[in-house]
């Protein structure tokens, strides 16, 4: 009963990165406060606030959540949303993520980019 426990526990292990990087690949967007869990190239849906950050020529959009995190928008998206700056809305889309190093190679951060996003339907 030991060793089979001890096969089984190994298994386990092994396919635990499998379900970790597999985390957020699935039809249904995932919800929440999914900042540090969400994969790349997962769909995610995020309700906040549209925010403009920078100076022209080089502005961007954002949507800032409810648990503080700010989730930049794809630049090609910037007209569409453009005319929700400071309001509370939910978008989809997909994640990118991004890291962001300096010039000497010390890593900042990784940077949360929704691609191709989308004003959310209503849920019924």
């Amino acid at each position: 009963m030991n060793a089979a426990f001890k096969r089984l526990f190994r298994i386990a292990l092994l396919l635990l990165p499998l379900n970790l990087f597999s985390l957020g690949r699935g039809d249904k967007p995932l919800k929440g406060d999914i900042y540090d869990q969400a994969a790349a190239g997962a769909l995610v849906e995020i309700t906040g606030i549209i925010r403009l950050t920078g100076s022209e020529p080089f502005s961007g959009l954002l949507i800032s959540d409810e648990y503080g995190h700010d989730w930049h928008l794809d630049q090609n998206a910037k007209a569409v949303f453009l005319p929700y700056q400071h309001h509370t809305i939910t978008i989809r889309g997909r994640l990118e993520l991004v890291e962001l190093r300096l010039a000497d190679g010390v890593f900042l951060g990784v940077r949360r980019i929704i691609v191709d996003p989308m004003i959310a339907p209503e849920a019924p």
